[in-house]
């Protein structure tokens, strides 16, 4: 459902609404009699959770730090499967997260996921001043490098060899230019 609106189009093999929002076969069924919304059984909405609960919420799938503690670290590249994990050991993360930092503040679940990196400047700088500008009281300062695709060089993209697929870390830190994956 995107805008309110059931789109099937837009619909992912093998992940339903159920996969995200619980059971709706009771609300499905009052709003095929139009029912009152009060009766309606309510259905899961993880926007609403708090930053901690919705990054552990989406590691359901994704993988959290109590996967990471499961498998025993070090994990090394593998890692980076973790992307729940990975985005809380950012600095910006803070102890119990901070609600402009949840993989629901940069992806849309009901939509494709977005590759171009650029693309998500504008959600950076939800937390970061504009380069050049001075950072105000809820913001991070500026990145000194470069003004564009914030993600390609904080959050930098890893090909995982024995999986023969390319991953993006989420681990969101300055990235040295000689440094390369950085796992704990």
């Amino acid at each position: 459902m995107v805008s309110g609106i059931f789109e099937p189009q837009l619909a992912r093999p093998g992940v339903e609404c159920e996969a995200c929002h619980g059971p709706g076969g009771a609300h499905a069924a009052a709003e095929k009699q139009h029912e009152d919304s009060d009766s309606v059984p309510l259905l899961l909405n993880p926007r609403n959770l708090s930053p901690a609960d919705s990054v552990d919420f989406c590691g359901a799938c994704h993988r959290t730090s109590a996967d990471v503690m499961v498998m025993g670290a070090p994990v090394g590249m593998f890692g980076i499967r973790f992307q729940p994990d990975r985005l809380e050991l950012s600095r910006c993360w803070g102890k119990s997260g901070d609600a402009r930092l949840t993989c629901l503040a940069c992806h849309n679940p009901h939509q494709p996921l977005v590759k171009d990196t650029a693309s998500y400047d504008s959600k950076c700088l939800r937390c970061h001043a504009k380069t050049g500008s001075p950072a105000e009281a809820n913001q991070a300062p500026s990145c000194t490098v470069a003004a564009a695709n914030c993600a390609s060089c904080h959050m930098p993209r890893y090909k995982l060899g024995p999986v023969h697929a390319t991953f993006t870390d989420h681990y969101i830190h300055i990235v040295r230019p000689s440094e390369g994956y950085r796992y704990f």
